[in-house]
């Protein structure tokens, strides 16, 4: 019996991976990374993360502005997960000591679940005297 559930978590698991490579698509550039899968929840997302610039991998508790709205941070889970429209976006990452992420145009089409990690960099103004 435990075996052929684990023959059907195998199956599933090869099912999503092969899913994922047909309708995955990952831009990279020095500042963000976006990666696009299609939505199976019937909805279109965008996932915004920002991180530090050096690291890649230390996430910032950042604010982000879409198309100039501001949204707060998430201190605990470090990402904005929005339900959006189809259409362009215009997407900014900050952090206080950091110089903004801008991603600007970007294209997201009906049913796409979007990644977005934007990577910011130490910003050389200073905070104070």
């Amino acid at each position: 019996m435990i075996r052929h559930h684990y023959k059907q978590f195998i199956y599933i698991g090869l099912l999503i991976v092969f899913q994922c490579f047909n309708s995955c698509k990952t831009i990279y550039n020095k500042e963000y990374h976006k990666t696009t899968k299609h939505s199976t929840s019937n909805g279109t997302y965008l996932n915004v993360q920002l991180f530090d610039f050096y690291s890649k991998t230390d996430p910032l508790p950042g604010f982000i502005n879409v198309n100039g709205i501001y949204i707060d941070p998430d201190y605990k889970n470090f990402h904005h997960i929005l339900k959006i429209d189809p259409g362009k976006y215009n997407i900014k990452g900050y952090f206080i000591s950091k110089e903004p992420s801008v991603i600007t145009g970007l294209k997201i089409d009906k049913n796409d679940s979007l990644v977005v990690k934007l990577y910011l960099k130490d910003s050389s103004e200073i905070i104070w005297d």
